[in-house]
């Protein structure tokens, strides 16, 4: 597969060049989803760009297209050795396929075009891949000095979907913060089906801008629940080498560091630093309600009830019943639950409501004890440079677990 890229007036465009009939299909790098197909070769970005270092322009194609890559690989602009330590025969991120009903990396990546000569990109600034969510709001409030970059969601017919997440947009960069907005094509217009290639692909705009805003680290929402837990089923070792996210390991490899600087937290955890910095209204993670919360799907009623146990939402026993439906119960029934370790602590606050007690997950183990505090041992994901400022943030809201053999211990899936 070869790449072109351009900049020009107001857009920024990556073209992939089909070269062989397996780069037409392939499979995302974190589990046994669809095959994919490319139903477009080109991502378009609403923004024009002033320069991009050759390894991040690299780095950028491979979010956006990587389960169409093929053994070679051939950039927009000559690249370092950086980009095959990542994701070449010897790399820490390879091609997958699906072999014998098992979902596998098989082989890296040769690059084309490699240029010894060129030094390996470097920057200093702190940036947020910034979804509007709980998550990425609460990593906001932790460190406001970071440059944000959101993507909105463009639609299949061109038009951008209404986020009220772009009224928090404005009310940062009103209060002197440095926060972008805008659209790609890549989550919708590219494969079929829609979505993502790959969770890393959110960070695309940010690695577009990268090199123009001297940003050196980008910065995702992640949780507990995808560094440690799974989702709430079972515990893994998420420091571990072995186990540790393959894309924060190939990003930091190339010369920009991805990481979660709340990986050791809940959401809980998260929602009471929203609640401590009055930041709860601005957070939207859903837009099915104009652009806000619907406060009727799976998402909301998570986060209804995480609100709820932590005294920021107000409201009778009415409220629930717009959650009192067939596709909840469904859901709740499960098992292993879908983020057990928030329900068992969130649910047991409403035991109150009839219809509900009979779903409460009383078999799952109560994460009272743990899960408003921070699980230390997440630091090791961040950049040793860094870890010294992203405790002190943390621990001016949160305080450490005081037993952290209980979340190592965590398993659901029995």
């Amino acid at each position: 597969m070869k790449f072109e890229f351009l900049s020009t007036t107001g857009q920024s465009f990556l073209k992939a060049i089909v070269e062989t009939e397996e780069e037409k299909q392939g499979f995302r790098a974190e589990g046994p989803y669809p095959l994919l197909k490319m139903v477009n070769d080109t991502v378009i970005f609403d923004y024009e760009i002033k320069t991009i270092h050759p390894d991040i322009l690299a780095l950028l194609c491979i979010t956006c297209f990587y389960p169409y890559l093929d053994q070679y690989v051939t950039f927009p602009q000559p690249v370092s050795q950086k980009i095959e330590e990542a994701f070449g025969e010897n790399g820490v991120l390879k091609l997958h396929e699906v072999i014998d009903g098992r979902y596998q990396q098989t082989k890296g990546i040769k690059v084309t075009n490699i240029d010894d000569s060129i030094t390996p990109y470097k920057g200093s600034k702190l940036a947020i891949s910034f979804g509007g969510g709980m998550d990425s709001s609460a990593l906001y409030k932790l460190i406001p000095e970071a440059i944000l970059v959101h993507e909105q969601t463009k639609l299949n017919n061109g038009e951008i979907q209404l986020e009220k997440t772009l009224e928090t947009i404005d009310l940062i960069n009103g209060e002197g913060g440095q926060a972008f907005s805008f659209a790609n094509n890549n989550r919708r217009g590219i494969s079929e089906p829609s979505g993502w290639p790959g969770w890393a692909a959110c960070t695309c705009n940010a690695l577009l801008l990268s090199t123009d805003f001297n940003i050196g680290y980008i910065m995702t929402g992640s949780v507990i629940a995808g560094s440690f837990l799974s989702n709430g089923r079972k515990y893994f070792p998420g420091t571990d080498p072995l186990r540790k996210n393959k894309w924060i390991q190939a990003f930091e490899l190339v010369g920009i560091p991805m990481f979660p600087p709340t990986g050791g937290l809940s959401e809980v955890a998260n929602a009471i630093i929203l609640h401590k910095t009055n930041f709860i209204n601005k957070a939207h993670w859903c837009f099915r309600d104009q652009g806000s919360n619907c406060q009727l799907c799976w998402k909301c009623f998570r986060r209804d009830t995480i609100l709820f146990a932590i005294g920021a939402l107000d409201v009778n026993n009415e409220f629930w019943e717009r959650y009192n439906t067939d596709f909840i119960k469904k859901q709740l029934v499960k098992r292993p639950i879908y983020f057990a370790h928030i329900f068992s602590f969130t649910l047991r606050k409403l035991e109150h409501l009839t219809w509900l007690k009979p779903f409460i997950p009383y078999d799952v183990e109560n994460t009272s004890d743990w899960i408003c505090n921070s699980y230390t041992e997440a630091i090791k994901l961040v950049p040793e440079e860094l870890r010294h400022l992203i405790s002190e943030r943390i621990v001016k809201f949160i305080e450490p677990m005081k037993d952290e053999s209980k979340v190592e211990n965590w398993d659901c899936t029995y």
